[in-house]
């Protein structure tokens, strides 16, 4: 696995719901941890690395020993969107975009649901 970088394809694929959590999707929400910290980030998600799942893993600490700031959110969904902002992007919040040539628009704050069923801390797979 490895974080794809735009204009790669799988960055425009319309990710498709988890239906099970399986040991693969396991493994693969490990390996996303494992990409995300190496990368600096604070989050990461399954088109990213080109998977076509709605799935994120996030450690808002950036922090890969504070296992308590660990989330993976299966199938979110934003709830809320405040503002907007434009320019380049730090790649400590998204690792497949380069800040010093990539440009976009997007809510300066936005809002996820804690479902439990659907998001949850994640237990070590190793």
């Amino acid at each position: 696995m490895k974080i794809v970088h735009y204009p790669h394809p799988a960055l425009r694929f319309q990710a498709k719901p988890i239906s099970s959590i399986d040991k693969k999707i396991k493994l693969q929400i490990g390996e996303m941890f494992d990409l995300m910290y190496e990368a600096k980030g604070l989050g990461l998600a399954a088109t990213q690395v080109a998977l076509p799942f709605q799935l994120l893993v996030m450690n808002v600490s950036g922090d890969p020993d504070k296992k308590e700031h660990e989330f993976v959110y299966i199938n979110p969904t934003l709830v809320e969107r405040k503002g907007t902002m434009d320019g380049g992007i730090s790649p400590r919040c998204w690792a497949n975009l380069n800040s010093s040539s990539s440009s976009f628009r997007a809510p300066r704050e936005a809002s996820l649901p804690m479902i439990p069923s659907l998001s949850t801390k994640r237990t070590p797979l190793r």
